[in-house]
């Protein structure tokens, strides 16, 4: 009774403290880009009743249903359905940011219920949360932003949350929610219907009826948003766009030469990372004006993933509806409108490049490149990189299951997409549990060692 009455006390103050340091952060004066765009179906879901972004209402598959569906529901509880999405990605772009500071809190606050729970120590539950909200607020665009992070990131949490369970306790009732939180981020983020594949296949080799119950339960949520968009465009999947991002990798990857490596190995990496590489480079960001050195690398060195934005634009060729895609300047707006020609059946893959051995080799020499691209959101990109590499490690622990979705989820990104830092966000409660968890790990076994007890707190080993 007395823990109870401390797990309720500790869980209202990290609320607390959430929207306090959370709702601290300023952002830009209107929501654009992705998340306007889930305002604007939110909006035709509220006043037409069709999943559409197009102004006549005509339904369409542009995007996931799952976080438009969910801003509508939102939105209509709070009397806006006939406010157009224009005024609220203005006037009331707050609600929005609100939407997103409740989810992020509810996440930290689960993370900080699991630690204590696995660790049974109130210090590493609380340094949890304070790691939690330190790379959150470093990262303002989290919150004044309305892409589906967020709802990604919680439904990512609970269902790697929901695995551990099945395969510790083996209950299949647990296998039929794990279906449902999967098919909801599926929902949520396409490429989850590829990632999840992998552990849910798993579950074989420790319960085959709890593999049966968690894809059936995933089927029963994904299955009609399937049949609706083979119904209406014969395409069975559940969004668009995702040959645009494919063409961005296979562009980013058969097109630049080993000489313009170095562009891109500066570009990709976070800003504070940057001046690391100067001295093997000489690579500097004049370096990507028009008619520079790294020109074609241009849009690769905007940066919004932190508290300091590192702005740039588009060259006059690149924002020409009328150039054709491989007269475009800049690699990134090359890759998008061969993707968007692609998915409009005009343009194929072999169109841009053959796939032979040189892509291959080609593939192989960026991808450690690539792959650093992925680690470096907030101000704090060493400890992100730390706290991924824990979430790896964990998978040789007994909290392996808790990472497996996580890691596949990575190991997707840097793979098969152009792997900005925004798609590893999702990843992020994971790789703070796992962060912890190598710490407490480390620590229980210096606490063996009476020299090293002598210079740590008692509080962090069990009396």
């Amino acid at each position: 009774m007395k823990n109870d009455k401390i797990k309720i006390l500790f869980s209202c103050l990290i609320l607390i403290a959430c929207f306090h340091f959370l709702s601290a952060l300023k952002g830009d004066n209107i929501i654009i880009g992705d998340g306007y765009q889930n305002i604007q179906i939110a909006t035709n879901l509220m006043q037409n009743r069709t999943f559409s972004l197009q102004g006549d209402g005509s339904p369409d598959m542009i995007r996931e249903p799952a976080w438009p569906f969910f801003t509508a529901t939102v939105l209509e509880s709070l009397h806006f359905q006939s406010t157009p999405a224009l005024q609220l990605a203005t006037k009331h772009k707050n609600v929005f940011k609100n939407i997103n500071i409740v989810i992020y809190s509810i996440i930290i606050l689960i993370i900080f219920l699991f630690m204590q729970h696995e660790t049974k120590n109130y210090i590493y539950a609380l340094l949890a949360v304070a790691l939690a909200i330190i790379i959150i607020h470093t990262t303002p665009r989290l919150i004044y932003h309305y892409n589906n992070e967020a709802l990604s990131s919680l439904l990512l949490l609970s269902s790697s949350i929901l695995f551990l369970h099945v395969c510790r306790k083996k209950k299949r009732h647990l296998s039929f929610f794990l279906g449902i939180s999967i098919g909801l981020l599926t929902l949520t983020k396409a490429q989850y219907l590829y990632i999840a594949a992998f552990p849910l296949l798993s579950l074989y080799f420790i319960d085959k009826k709890s593999m049966v119950f968690a894809i059936c339960s995933s089927i029963i949520i994904i299955s009609p948003w399937l049949a609706r968009n083979y119904i209406l465009f014969d395409k069975y999947s559940i969004a668009e766009r995702g040959q645009i991002v494919a063409s961005l990798r296979y562009i980013l990857t058969v097109e630049p030469g080993s000489s313009e490596y170095p562009c891109m190995a500066y570009s990709f990496l976070a800003p504070d990372l940057r001046p690391l590489v100067n001295g093997f480079t000489n690579i500097r960001l004049d370096d990507y004006k028009r008619n520079g050195l790294c020109e074609r690398f241009n849009r690769e060195t905007c940066y919004d993933m932190g508290t300091k934005k590192i702005p740039c634009s588009a060259f006059a060729e690149d924002s020409s509806a009328t150039v054709a895609w491989n007269k475009k300047i800049q690699y990134f707006y090359r890759g998008y409108a061969a993707g968007e020609a692609i998915e409009d059946g005009k343009l194929s893959f072999q169109d841009i490049a053959p796939f032979n051995l040189a892509t291959i080799v080609k593939y192989l020499k960026t991808y450690p490149i690539f792959t650093l691209r992925g680690i470096g959101f907030s101000n704090h990109p060493i400890l992100v990189l730390s706290m991924a590499l824990c979430m790896f490690a964990t998978l040789f622990t007994p909290l392996w299951p808790l990472s497996l979705l996580a890691v596949f989820s990575h190991i997707f990104h840097a793979t098969l997409t152009h792997n900005i830092p925004r798609y590893h966000v999702i990843e992020l409660p994971i790789m703070i549990i796992g962060f912890i968890y190598c710490i407490k790990k480390i620590l229980d076994y210096l606490s063996g060692r009476h020299v090293y007890r002598l210079l740590l707190p008692r509080l962090f080993f069990k009396s």
